[in-house]
């Protein structure tokens, strides 16, 4: 597993959607490669907006639409058409994970969590049985919703991964990659719940935001200094 420095880099053949969207404040971002269209969830609207190859958007879910609270993390499922989003309200004990029909654009399944604490469900990932893992940007808390049973629950808690953000899966290694807001990225093994500390290019430490696996690489957004 290398980190690649290249986020901090443009690229030549680098192509560029200008979405033109009053007020968005766009955070998650997904594609589904079917249909050609990215998603982008909104942290102001409480709201997600489909995308074309030409930069025309359209409302997915409305404002506030299910519940929908400030948008955050998102994946598309290979298998299914189905988009998955996080939302989580500022300052609150409860966070929601939603399952929507890509086609439909209607709510198939909500998973609302509730804590004696403040939580902030940020971004999320699958594994290759499809479990999805998702981060909890205010303590150091891993959560998972276990495809069997349905239920959502603490997974793992570890002072090194404390506010974790962007989080991606390893197929390879079959390890969870989490960007650490006080250790960069951290990888956990899913054989034995084992962290360590994956290195950081150019010296850095924090600051990724959302992450992403492509052959054994990583590829990060890097926010701050």
């Amino acid at each position: 597993m290398k980190c690649s420095s290249t986020f901090a880099q443009q690229s030549s053949a680098q192509t560029e959607i200008i979405v033109h969207y009053k007020n968005l404040y766009p955070e998650g971002i997904a594609y589904h490669a079917a249909t050609e269209r990215i998603f982008l969830s909104s942290v102001s609207l409480r709201k997600i907006i489909t995308v074309d190859n030409n930069g025309k958007a359209a409302d997915f879910i409305a404002e506030g639409e299910y519940g929908f609270e400030t948008g955050l993390g998102m994946k598309t499922d290979k298998h299914k058409n189905h988009l998955w989003a996080l939302s989580s309200g500022k300052n609150k004990k409860t966070a929601a994970l939603y399952q929507f029909d890509i086609e439909s654009k209607m709510m198939i399944n909500k998973y609302v969590f509730t804590a004696d604490k403040k939580i902030f469900f940020n971004d999320l990932c699958f594994d290759n049985n499809q479990n999805i893992y998702i981060t909890d940007s205010d303590n150091m808390d891993l959560y998972k919703l276990d495809k069997e049973s349905g239920k959502l629950e603490l997974f793992f808690k570890d002072e090194i991964i404390r506010y974790p953000n962007g989080i991606c899966f390893d197929p390879v290694n079959n390890n969870l990659i989490i960007a650490s807001g006080n250790e960069g990225l951290v990888k956990l093994s899913l054989d034995d719940k084992k962290a360590s500390i994956i290195g950081m290019p150019n010296g850095q430490s924090v600051g990724l935001d959302g992450i992403y696996y492509h052959q054994q690489t990583i590829i990060g957004i890097f926010n701050g200094s």
